[in-house]
Order: structure tokens, then C-alpha cells, then sequence
């Protein structure tokens, strides 16, 4: 109860708060936003990695679930399933792969393109 208290006692008096506070606060809520979403990107462009190979990988699969408890969004760190793909999803992700070839040895070409 009296960390409710002081956490709306001091949420109510952040107007009055000294400009150093202030600036923590700000810079611990960026590092953690730039965090968060980078490690968002890192799943979903590991995933999307991995299924050019016919495999469907999720770092904490169920990150996302709002459904689960705190730590149960954790378990588990990894989850590998093998997808049992079609002719047509094959020569999709053939194709795929080959763009990700050519696009990797432009830019190792020419940087300065991105």
C-alpha cells in the first residue's frame, strides 16, 4: 500500500520534480523503447530468415501473448518447427533466397546505395 501511495504521490508532483530527474526518467524510457523494438526486429528478421530455409523459428514465441503471465511469456527461449511446404512455396522461398544473395552482394558492392 505505501509503495501505491508513493508511486501516485510522486507521479502527481513530477511538475515540481528537479530537471535531472526528469532527464533520467527520459533517458530510461528511450533505452527501453530502443530495446524493446530492437529486439522485436531481431525476431521478426530471424524468423523471416529461417523460413526462406523451410523452418519456422521464434526467439520467446510467446512474447506477444498477452494472455500468459509475466513469466510465462519467457517459457519457452526458442521454438523450431519444420514446415511441410508445397512445390509453389518452395519456389517462393528459392526465389527469396536468391534476392536475399543479390541484394546482399549489391550492398557489399556499393554501400553507399542504402
Amino acid at each position: 500500500m505505501f509503495l501505491i501511495l508513493l508511486s501516485v504521490f510522486l507521479a502527481f508532483l513530477y511538475p515540481i520534480w528537479p530537471f535531472e530527474f526528469k532527464y533520467a526518467v527520459f533517458k530510461l524510457t528511450l533505452y527501453l523503447s530502443i530495446f524493446l523494438l530492437s529486439f522485436l526486429f531481431a525476431r521478426i528478421f530471424v524468423y523471416l530468415f529461417f523460413r526462406l530455409f523451410g523452418y519456422s523459428i521464434w526467439i520467446l514465441p510467446n512474447f506477444d501473448n498477452d494472455q500468459l503471465g509475466f513469466f510465462e511469456t519467457f517459457k519457452p527461449l526458442l521454438s523450431i518447427d519444420k514446415e511441410k511446404d508445397g512445390k509453389l512455396e518452395i519456389l517462393f522461398r528459392f526465389i527469396g533466397i536468391i534476392s536475399l544473395g543479390l541484394i546482399i552482394y549489391a550492398v557489399s558492392q556499393e554501400p553507399t546505395i542504402i
